[in-house]
């Protein structure tokens, strides 16, 4: 009986100390992907800002399929500012930072290089 006792505790450690690692890793690979969406969301929105500037219409935003629906918020939210880039890139981080919901912010990659070729 103590034999049993001592293997099931041996076995419970051993499962407790090889999960516990793993859920830190993931939780952290999380974090990590969450803030790469907000530093590409923050580089989007002084992107699309920078090209208001130069005159580029909203029209060329509608013709493209974005994954994600933050990326037109963004765009839209671009041509209704006043804002300077960087205050207008950094408002964007924050947002993402709040929302931190990485499908949300997913995609921020891809439609940089869309909106970035010219």
């Amino acid at each position: 009986m103590r034999a049993i006792l001592i293997a099931l505790l041996m076995t419970l450690a051993a499962q407790v100390g090889l999960f516990v690692p793993v859920k830190v890793l993931a939780e952290s690979h999380a974090l990590e992907i969450s803030i790469q969406n907000c530093d590409y969301a923050k580089e989007l929105a002084q992107t699309v800002l920078e090209k208001k500037n130069s005159s580029r219409s909203l029209n060329f935003y509608n013709e493209l399929e974005f994954s994600s629906p933050a990326i037109m918020e963004i765009v839209i939210d671009a041509y209704d500012t006043n804002q300077a880039e960087v205050e207008f890139a950094n408002k964007w981080y924050e947002n993402c930072l709040e929302f931190s919901c990485s499908d949300f912010w997913a995609g921020m990659d891809t439609a940089l290089a869309l909106i970035s070729c010219d």
